[in-house]
This record gives structure tokens, C-alpha cells and sequence, in this order.
């Protein structure tokens, strides 16, 4: 029997069951609050307070707790190792360097350390992590030198990317003289070179550029593959899977080309777009690229009244002379007097290197998109305003000058120059619609043919120029159609339709509009051929007329004719007219490899190109020569200007 005097709760076969105990808190019971202090080394570590009621009562207290404890004891060795082991918090992780940290460690050539203190305008270019930075640069601003580092930074993060130039010959010069000296300056990236292959370096029959370990075409660091291309062809953009694309002189690479980039990045996380280069032309290579991001410029703070403003869009305002006795002179007065940079406001001596600056976006909300950065000389701890001064002097001599000053010196695109011949300012304009103005007068059109049909018509006005008088682009599966509706409207005398890439559909508009519509296909030829003129598909019994003429040399007289005020365009408020100006401001001229003189391809120039079709057959006075008729006897070959009154 339960001896007496024992709580009810603890009476024999009526007391409540146990609660069952975790194993966990078997063996790891939570301490008492405040902790105890042992006053016997033999006192067991978990002790139950009992009460003092018999020696009997405690000892089966006792006993039936330790039954239970030993119960729930976990009788696999491994797993009470693995349970009893004591958790010990693994050390924390190197922090990654950033890409300024890294790039300033890498030496130069020479050992000399490089660090960004005469470049710190670079620092936020270096720290960029956004996908896609566009850097419309001067020239000489370190950009080329910074963008080799980061290539080894993204390398030491195990990210393969490719350095792209114009040629293979430019970029074989650029590893030679800029990425080796580097990697053979700093034994960190020496140790970080794939070693090579020995049974690849015993093969004689395989040439050194060509082999895997270490080439002028690839270098393999840190274990990613670094590759140093020249964009000739659409071969030396397929077939390389890249995390990031660095692309230097944008200006000289094909546009089809470069576009074509952006499919190596598809299946990597990262997606770096790195794009740098000197501008040349308005709208066109990096100044196109850069008009779609936000736009960063340097704003500078006047100490004295605390104006804000950008020293490339106060030029040269911002630029004067200073007397013996620090007196600002305008600029152009200053004989003997030094040259300094002044606040476009209050026209106070202005240091820029001194001066309070911050990197601010024009368009803001497009900063998640991609990011923008201008650099001038300007703002240089090498150009001084006498130079500057001295190079702007200079430039006012000739608009080639002004065109490699703003280039070079400002960063900016120059229109009107040599490489863009258009300019808006530099045209003459008509004050008539865009309507037949006069019935009488002969009219004639120029199409340039592809997915969308673009229809300029011309016709004779005052003073022997011909005037724009209609502007159309035209879409959609009923094009041909709505063109040959348009034309007869109008009543043109003849039309010039480009023949490629459609010739089939551009001979069917002729001869629907034959008799009474005139006209021929026109090819564009390379610049050694000669204008020629025939007809096609003669030996079938249909013929339609065909010219061949020079690109380069027509485009050059439509350009010719605009400049000389033979050509009159719309009223410029009008949105065909701008639709037009643009089109004609993307004829940039560029030099090809042998130095030739050419329009760029691969531009939106199509109502230009129709253009240079409608003055082409106008010069040819298609007007008397039915369809069928025409020969290189009467093609009137000679490029005149001036339009013979009909």
C-alpha cells in the first residue's frame, strides 16, 4: 500500500501518468534562474526539488525517474554523437573586393602603381554595376586602360568576356602594347594564367596564336576565358557564349555588327554591356547608344554665386582670358593674357579641378535601364585652358577643325562637318504644303524599296529648284498598291524605284504604271563602276529600264544639291519634314580600310535614298523617254544640277 500522508496526486495507481519528456529536454533540461553554485562535487547536475517527506518516498521518486530517463535514452551511438556535438559557427566569409580596390592594385607596366587621382571622374565609372554603361568620351581619358581592368576583375569573379575592336590588326596592337605588359607586370595575374598544355606545346604544327593556354586572341585567367576580337564579320560574333562585352571605338564598327553582341549574352546572369568611344556624327555609333540612357554629365558649383551648370554646354562661355591683375577678358581679347575657365553666370575665375562637381542624370528614370557618362577634357589634369583656348582658336579656321575640336576635346558629335554633311540650319525651306504646288509643273518621285515603302515626289518651282512637295511611308500588304494609287494621283512624269530588295514587286509597279508614268529601276553600284543605263528582261518581249549608278557619287550629289539650295524642303515644323531631316542627317561619311571615302550602310536613310532616286530621274528627263525606250544613248549621264524647265 502507498504509505500515508502522501498527496492525493501521488497515491499509488491513481496518480495521473508521467508526461512523457523529449529526449532533448532529458538531456539538455533549461537552468534554473539565478544558477546555483555546487556545494558538493558529487551533487548530480540536474536536481528536483522534493519534498522532505521520508527517506522511502525520495528513494522511489528517485528510482522512477531515473526508469524513465533511461528509457528515452537514444541508444545509437552516431546519433547521440551527432546530437550531443557542439555547434561551431563556421568563420565569416572574405568580403569580395570591389572593382576599385582591384583595379588599383593591378600595377602598370613597370611596376608603377596605378590608381585613379588624376582620373577620379573614372571612380564612378569603375564602381558602375549596371548591365549596359555607355561612356561618350574625349580623347585620351584613361577609358581604354580602366575597361582591361575590369575585364580581369569580372575574370577573378569567373566570368568570361570579350574586348572587341574595329580589326584584327588594331586589336593585335592593343594586346601586344597594352593587355600583356600588364598580365607581365603583376605576378598575381602571371599565377593566374592557365598553364600551358605540354603536349600542345610539342606540336609544332600548331601556331602559337592558335593555341588554347595563352594567345593574342585568348588569354584563359583565374580560370575564365578573356577573348580580344576585331569585328569584321558576323564569324567573329557566333559561337562564343560571354557574361559581359566590352566595346571599344563604337564609331568604327559596323552597326549590324555591333548589334549583333547582345546574342552572346543571352544565357549568362550577368549581362555586361560596356560601350566607350569618341562621338563623331549627331544620332550615330556611341552618341546613338548614349541618347537612350540617362545621360550623366559632371555639374560643377560656382563657390562665388553657387550656379550650377555643365563646362561642355557653357562652352565657350565658360572659357576667357585673365589680365595681369585677374581681371576676366573676353575671349578672342586676351592678347599676352593666360586663358582660364570662368562661371557662365557671374563670369568669376572658375578651377574645375577645385571645384565642388557630382555625377547628375538628364533623365532619371531611365537609370534602371542603362547608364550614360560623358567625359570631357575640360575637366583634365593634363589640358590646360591655354590649350584648350589655343585648339578653339584654331578650330574657327575651318569646320574640320570645329568638327575634330568637339570630337576630341569636348566629347561631343559635330553636324555639318565632313563626316556629317547635313546639317538643318544649312538647308533651304519652301513655304508650301505638302501638296501638288503647281499643277503644271513637272513632277517626278524616288522609292526606296523595303518592308516599308518610302516615297519622296519633287517637283520644279521658283528660281529653277526643284521642291519637295510630297513625303510618304507606306506599310502594310496593300503598300504596292497604295503606291501606285499615290503616284497617279499625283500625275508624276516618272519614278525611280530602287530595285533591290523586292525587283520583282518594282518591275510589276512599272509596267502597271505604263504607259502613262514613266520611270526605271535603279541600282546602287559600287564607286569604281560607271553609270550605265539599260533595260531588263528584253529578251522576254516586257521590257522595264534599268540604272546603274555609283552609291557614293549619288548620294554625294543629293548632299551637293541640299547644301547648294537646289533642293527646297517642306516647312520645318512639319513632321515630315523632320521625319526626313533625319533620314538625311544619317548620311555619315566614313573611310573604309584601304582609306576610301563611303556613306555608312546599315543607317535609317530610306526617304534620303528616295530622294536620290527622284533627282536621279529627273536629271535623266525620263519625262521624254517612254518606258520602253530607254537607252544609254539618251540617258542623260552627266550629274546637272540645275533642272531644265519643261
Amino acid at each position: 500500500m502507498p504509505p500515508r500522508g502522501l498527496p492525493q496526486k501521488l497515491r499509488g495507481d491513481r496518480r495521473p501518468p508521467a508526461r512523457p519528456l523529449h529526449p532533448y529536454v532529458a538531456r539538455y533540461p533549461a537552468p534554473s534562474h539565478p544558477p546555483r553554485r555546487r556545494s558538493r562535487p558529487d551533487r548530480p547536475r540536474h536536481s528536483l526539488r522534493i519534498p522532505r517527506r521520508g527517506k522511502a518516498v525520495i528513494d522511489r521518486l528517485l528510482e522512477t525517474l531515473q526508469t524513465k530517463l533511461n528509457s528515452r535514452r537514444v541508444a545509437d551511438p552516431d546519433t547521440l554523437r551527432r546530437l550531443t556535438k557542439r555547434y561551431t559557427p563556421k568563420p565569416a566569409s572574405t568580403p569580395q573586393q570591389s572593382p576599385l580596390d582591384y583595379i588599383q592594385r593591378i600595377a602598370l607596366p613597370g611596376g608603377k602603381p596605378y590608381n585613379l587621382a588624376q582620373h577620379n571622374d573614372l571612380t564612378a565609372i569603375a564602381e558602375d554595376d549596371a548591365r549596359i554603361v555607355i561612356v561618350r568620351k574625349a580623347a585620351q581619358k584613361g577609358v581604354t586602360e580602366l575597361m582591361i581592368r575590369l575585364q580581369f576583375y569580372l575574370a577573378r569573379r569567373g566570368y568570361s568576356a570579350a574586348y572587341f575592336l574595329r580589326s584584327r590588326a588594331y586589336m593585335r596592337l592593343l594586346v601586344q602594347s597594352r593587355v600583356e605588359p600588364v598580365i607581365a607586370a603583376n605576378k598575381e595575374l602571371l599565377d593566374a594564367l592557365m598553364p600551358a598544355d605540354d603536349e600542345e606545346e610539342s606540336d609544332r604544327k600548331v601556331p602559337r596564336k592558335y593555341r588554347l593556354a595563352d594567345n593574342v586572341t585568348l588569354k584563359r585567367l583565374y580560370g575564365a576565358t578573356l577573348l580580344y576580337m576585331g569585328l569584321q564579320s558576323e564569324a567573329d560574333v557566333r559561337s562564343f557564349p560571354l557574361d559581359a562585352v566590352f566595346a571599344d571605338e563604337v564609331e568604327t564598327l559596323k552597326p549590324e555588327l555591333a548589334d549583333a553582341l547582345q546574342e552572346r549574352l543571352y544565357h549568362s546572369a550577368l549581362k555586361w554591356e560596356r560601350w566607350f568611344s569618341q562621338p563623331t556624327a549627331v544620332g550615330y555609333g556611341i552618341d546613338e547608344r548614349f541618347q537612350l540612357t540617362d545621360q550623366r554629365h559632371q555639374l560643377f558649383t560656382c563657390d562665388s554665386c553657387r550656379a550650377e551648370f555643365m563646362l561642355e554646354e557653357s562652352f565657350p562661355h565658360c572659357l576667357g582670358y585673365l589680365k595681369d591683375d585677374d581681371s576676366p577678358l573676353p575671349l578672342g581679347e586676351g592678347s599676352g593674357a593666360r586663358a582660364t575657365y570662368l562661371c557662365p553666370r557671374c563670369h568669376k575665375p572658375f578651377n574645375p579641378l577645385a571645384a565642388r562637381w557630382r555625377w547628375v542624370a538628364k533623365y532619371p528614370s531611365r537609370s534602371s535601364d542603362a547608364h550614360g557618362y560623358h567625359l570631357t577634357q575640360l575637366y583634365s589634369h593634363t589640358m590646360t585652358p591655354d590649350e584648350v583656348a589655343r585648339l578653339y582658336r584654331l578650330s574657327l579656321t575651318s569646320p574640320n577643325r570645329m568638327e575634330r575640336f568637339y570630337n576630341s576635346v569636348l566629347g561631343l558629335p559635330y553636324a555639318g562637318g565632313d563626316t556629317q554633311p547635313i546639317h538643318p540650319d544649312k538647308l533651304a525651306y519652301h513655304n508650301y504644303p505638302l501638296v501638288p504646288i503647281n499643277p503644271d509643273a513637272p513632277r517626278y518621285a524616288g522609292v526606296d524599296v523595303g518592308d516599308t515603302l518610302s516615297l519622296v515626289v519633287i517637283e520644279m518651282g521658283d528660281g529653277n529648284a526643284w521642291y519637295v512637295a510630297a513625303i510618304e511611308e507606306l506599310q502594310g500588304p496593300n503598300k504596292w498598291d497604295d503606291l501606285r494609287q499615290i503616284l497617279q494621283n499625283l500625275r508624276v512624269q516618272s519614278v525611280g524605284v530602287n530595285a533591290m530588295p523586292y525587283k520583282d514587286s518594282a518591275k510589276k509597279l512599272l509596267r502597271d504604271l505604263a504607259p502613262r508614268i514613266g520611270g526605271a529601276i535603279i541600282y546602287d553600284a559600287s564607286d569604281d563602276a560607271k553609270p550605265s543605263a539599260g533595260q531588263e528582261d528584253a529578251e522576254f518581249g516586257d521590257p522595264v529600264p534599268r540604272l546603274v549608278y555609283p552609291r557614293t557619287e549619288l548620294m554625294d550629289a543629293t548632299v551637293s544639291a541640299l547644301l547648294s539650295h537646289a533642293v527646297h524642303l517642306p516647312p520645318r515644323h512639319m513632321r515630315e519634314t523632320e521625319r526626313l531631316l533625319k533620314h538625311l542627317q544619317n548620311y555619315i561619311v566614313e573611310r573604309d580600310a584601304q582609306g576610301n571615302r563611303r556613306y555608312a550602310r546599315g543607317r535609317e536613310d530610306h526617304l534620303g535614298r528616295a530622294l536620290d532616286y527622284a533627282l536621279l530621274i529627273a536629271r535623266s528627263d525620263a519625262r521624254y523617254i517612254p518606258p520602253t525606250a530607254l537607252t544609254p544613248d539618251n540617258f542623260y549621264l552627266p550629274l546637272r544640277l540645275e533642272p531644265r524647265i519643261l
